[in-house]
């Protein structure tokens, strides 16, 4: 009987090196498997958002496309408090030196939603973002798929010359699908005044930072926006 429980031991102990031996070489064989590199984004030329709080800039466009491209929508716009100022030069950059630029990147309730505004209250809205210039205001808002045209020495509530969606004259009349941050839809910088929460019409779930990174890992060379889709006389 001892022999027989010695030999069942050193059998079970037989398997269980075999088992040990078997998930040491998958381990060693996944170790091996090179790790997949970094995503690298490559900037033709140096992007800002330094001023964004009283001006259109590189980075507030870029944040805007993202906003954009999520919504899925007719256009878009980003207040300035969503950003930090950052500069980027030319050349490679990590998907995180873009974060950087995010003030609320952490913050999980910062979704992706998509408002929907009659032309009026788009014009509005443009008009409520350049009415303390020249002074920073931190509901100024950086758009996308938009132009905006304004005359810095009207009245505010007429300062927008002209505002336009893809390229065509805003009809005042009409609804348009607009993408935004959750506290601009909930009418912070005094939004509240232009729409109520019931223009919110759908949550994407996607949060600022994985709208971001998104937009970066579809767009991996980036070229100079330009910057002229605010203008003034």
């Amino acid at each position: 009987m001892i022999n027989g429980h010695r030999g069942q031991t050193i059998l079970s102990l037989a398997v269980l090196f075999m088992g040990f031996g078997e998930l040491t070489a998958r381990a060693d064989s996944v170790a091996s498997k090179p790790a997949a590199p970094p995503v690298s984004i490559q900037l033709s030329t140096s992007m800002d958002s330094t001023g964004s709080d009283v001006q259109e800039t590189a980075l507030g466009d870029l944040m805007a496309d993202a906003v954009f491209e999520t919504g899925g929508v007719d256009a878009a716009f980003v207040s300035a408090d969503e950003l930090v100022p950052l500069k980027l030069d030319s050349g490679k950059h990590s998907i995180g030196d873009f974060l950087n630029v995010l003030r609320n990147r952490g913050d999980s309730s910062n979704r992706i939603v998509v408002l929907t505004l009659t032309g009026e209250q788009i014009v509005a809205a443009a008009n409520r973002s350049v009415s303390r210039i020249p002074l920073p205001f931190d509901g100024y808002l950086q758009i996308s798929h938009m132009q905006i045209h304004y005359k810095a020495n009207e009245p505010v509530a007429v300062r927008v010359a002209s505002v336009e969606i893809g390229g065509s004259p805003v009809d005042l009349k009409r609804t348009y699908q607009i993408a935004t941050t959750r506290p601009l839809a909930n009418g912070s910088f005094g939004y509240f005044r232009v729409w109520d929460d019931k223009a919110v019409t759908k949550d994407t779930g996607v949060g600022i930072a994985d709208c971001l990174t998104a937009y970066l890992n579809a767009h991996r060379s980036l070229n100079d926006f330009g910057t002229a889709r605010i203008s003034k006389e």
